[in-house]
């Protein structure tokens, strides 16, 4: 702070800084090491759940870059979805279809076992962005997998609801015999 490399931002209720310069955050943050960043990111990640507890939700896309930072996987699929639940509820459809595609990745570099329930409810809600945003194209390959997982699952709600859309999808292509 005395050499104007740091100034503070607020007094209260918490004292917090910020770097003066973006490329002064960026060679700080550059120079430290991969693991240190990761222990970093994880601890951030604590403490603003710690901090917001049920509001978690409202910060979802704060939470999701410490969480993909610290490569949580679990946790970042988690805020990824809440994310894009939120972009959907405001109709912002391509932002929540980058954080659905985020949280199949997520979910994808977990450990066992990976959260299938969750990955299942994105490809749901991917479905409904790619027909809002009119792109068929690959729905046939996502319909697959959300089948696969939700028969692995046994989830006979979930299955039901993928049908329904299947067949809806075929109806707004004009193909009524699959449909």
């Amino acid at each position: 702070q005395a050499a104007e490399f740091l100034y503070e931002t607020s007094l209260f209720p918490d004292l917090e800084y910020t770097f003066k310069h973006a490329l002064t955050h960026e060679v700080t943050y550059g120079g430290l090491l991969q693991e240190r960043r990761r222990a970093l990111h994880l601890r951030a990640l604590d403490a603003l759940e710690r901090l917001l507890g049920d509001r978690a939700g409202e910060q979802a896309h704060r939470l999701t870059e410490h969480a993909l930072r610290a490569e949580d996987w679990r946790r970042a699929a988690r805020y990824l979805y809440l994310a894009a639940q939120k972009a959907l509820v405001w109709g912002r459809y391509e932002e929540s279809e980058r954080c659905l595609e985020g949280v199949r990745q997520a979910v994808s570099r977990q450990e066992e076992p990976r959260d299938q329930s969750l990955q299942l409810d994105a490809y749901l809600e991917l479905w409904v962005c790619r027909i809002e945003l009119g792109r068929t194209d690959g729905l046939e390959e996502l319909a697959a997998s959300a089948e696969a997982l939700a028969e692995g699952l046994h989830d006979a709600a979930r299955l039901a609801q993928l049908r329904l859309r299947k067949a809806q999808a075929f109806w707004i292509v004009w193909d009524v015999p699959h449909a």
